[in-house]
């Protein structure tokens, strides 16, 4: 058997136990009712910061386990709206930000709108948290 084979059967396999997990298994939310507690705010999906194409995502996450990626990545946020290089290599070198910046570009989640200048595609993010929680 194939390795893609292998791969498409455990894709499969993975969808169908997700669907009789969601059958059997009860949401969060009636969970923590279950235990007297109450979910006040869920995290928003809006500050999110994930590739959508899913052959992306696993690029991403694992460029996520490298600690001065994330903290890049933290700084991209916060400069979000326009950007150079060098207002985002704050911890990292100036040749490790700009393959940071080629990645962010790689996985569709930065534009170029000006020659050395970027933003990311989505905004506004207010946050790194959500995406940190989505990565752990």
């Amino acid at each position: 058997m194939k390795d893609s084979e292998i791969i498409r059967d455990l894709r499969q396999e993975i969808r169908r136990l997700r669907k009789v997990i969601s059958k059997v298994a009860p949401n969060l939310e009636n969970l923590l009712k279950t235990r007297g507690l109450t979910l006040y705010k869920k995290a928003p999906q809006q500050d999110l910061l994930v590739p959508n194409r899913p052959d992306q995502v696993d690029k991403y996450y694992r460029q996520l386990s490298h600690y001065s990626f994330r903290i890049f990545l933290r700084d991209v946020i916060k400069h979000q709206d326009l950007f150079t290089v060098h207002d985002v290599s704050k911890y990292a070198t100036v040749e490790v930000t700009q393959k940071y910046i080629e990645f962010l570009r790689l996985v569709e989640l930065l534009e170029e709108p000006d020659s050395l200048v970027y933003r990311l595609k989505k905004r506004p993010i207010r946050s790194f948290g959500t995406t940190l929680e989505w990565f752990i």
